[in-house]
């Protein structure tokens, strides 16, 4: 199982590096790595569920239609921001609220 469970992570790590544009042999920066890592805790987890039969009350069509109609289109919204831009930008910063305060005050006065 082990075998194969790394053989589908390195599937899909090959997918994300395609998509961002990283070569197999560079490093994938931070922002990737944590793209990938969700992605594939959504899979599997989903993946547990699924086969667990806790999705079936979900699946009155059946498993594969789950698949195509649930798991698919989540994967898609991981997806939908991927590429170059959406995984190098550095995540914005949150001003502390003294800052923010002092702003509102300098805004109002």
């Amino acid at each position: 199982m082990t075998r194969s469970g790394d053989a589908a992570f390195g599937k899909l790590e090959q997918a994300v590096r395609r998509l961002c544009g990283v070569a197999q042999d560079e490093p994938l920066e931070a922002a990737q790595r944590r793209r990938l890592l969700s992605i594939w805790s959504v899979a599997h987890g989903f993946a547990h569920l699924a086969l667990s039969g806790q999705l079936d009350r979900f699946a009155p069509a059946g498993r594969e239609s789950l698949l195509r109609t649930t798991l698919a289109p989540l994967l898609d919204q991981f997806l939908a921001p991927f590429g170059p831009d959406a995984t190098t930008a550095a995540p914005a910063r949150r001003k502390p609220a003294r800052k923010v305060k002092q702003a509102k005050q300098a805004a109002s006065g």
